[in-house]
């Protein structure tokens, strides 16, 4: 028989929904399964425990699609655990919209520039920070970089993005914003701050000196590592949902059991009570990030030697 498609409505009551989309707090680049199954559910789970009003914004730079697939579900999904002792299901219900493309650029630079939203975080994988493995800053041979230093209008890079939007704060006199990185990347913080610091240094006088100050002086890019196995989306996996939760779901994430997120606790405007789902604030994020590099990156390549 037709299931009933996952809304707010029709959520089921066998899965556990983590939070009833509080007010906006937070607007993140990147609305991939990864950030769908690990940012979003410690948001959730921490919202939960203490409260907050931390509703995510999701923005996908290249693509609407999974924008309009979170739209038709009252921006619900679930994650599914993929483990032997495992039935877990979780809605995380933290978001409170979605867009993506070029064509919502400025949606996406409205709730940006919004007082509410006290932190912008990313998850745009290694490639979309555009620095220079050579240099470890900005990578100014890059094509999209090319474009947005001669024209921010309508910014290619998610850096010219966060560039326009942290200028637009700046002009505007917002308050203090937190640019929190999310992906695989070393010290990703602080290459962040350095990529927009070069960027913002390239543009002309007086853009230039208000986006220098805004960054150095209004906002804080705190250190992180993230870690968990979370594949792309298969029909089988929507088949699982359905004999689960007796219900539709076109966009569930599968992920593994574990789940670990190291942070910096450098929030300039505030952040949830991530320590109470999980998260580990620690001053050394680095041994944390060579920890992962050894132990798991090493043994997956020794496994893949091996194959």
């Amino acid at each position: 028989r037709d299931m009933l498609r996952l809304t707010r409505d029709s959520a089921p009551s066998s899965a556990t929904i983590l939070s009833k989309a509080p007010e906006l707090g937070i607007v993140h680049i990147g609305l991939g399964n990864f950030h769908r199954a690990h940012f979003a559910v410690h948001t959730a789970q921490a919202i939960a425990h203490s409260g907050g009003d931390w509703g995510i914004y999701g923005y996908s730079l290249r693509s609407a699609t999974t924008a309009e697939k979170l739209a038709a579900q009252d921006f619900l999904y679930s994650v599914v655990d993929i483990h032997p002792d495992s039935e877990q299901t979780l809605i995380p219900g933290i978001h409170v919209g979605a867009s993506g493309g070029p064509e919502a650029l400025a949606e996406v630079l409205n709730f940006l520039v919004d007082e509410r939203t006290r932190i912008i975080s990313l998850t745009i994988t290694e490639s979309g920070y555009c620095y220079s493995t050579e240099t470890g800053g900005l990578d100014q041979r890059r094509s999209e970089i090319i474009d947005d230093l001669l024209d921010l209008t309508a910014p290619h890079s998610v850096i010219g993005l966060l560039a326009k939007a942290l200028l637009m704060r700046a002009v505007q006199e917002r308050g203090p914003v937190t640019i929190l990185s999310c992906d695989n990347l070393t010290s990703n913080g602080a290459t962040t701050k350095r990529v927009l610091l070069e960027f913002a240094a390239k543009l002309s006088a007086p853009d230039s000196q208000l986006l220098t100050h805004y960054i150095n002086e209004k906002a804080s890019f705190p250190n992180s590592m993230v870690d968990r196995i979370v594949p792309s989306t298969e029909e089988r996996h929507r088949e699982l949902v359905a004999a689960r939760l007796n219900i539709a779901d076109q966009i569930p994430v599968p992920a593994e059991k574990f789940s670990m997120w190291v942070l910096e606790d450098n929030f300039v405007a505030g952040r949830p009570a991530w320590e109470r789902a999980g998260v580990l604030f620690s001053t050394e994020v680095d041994r944390f990030e060579t920890m992962k590099l050894r132990l798991l990156n090493g043994s997956h390549s020794l496994l893949a030697y091996v194959g």
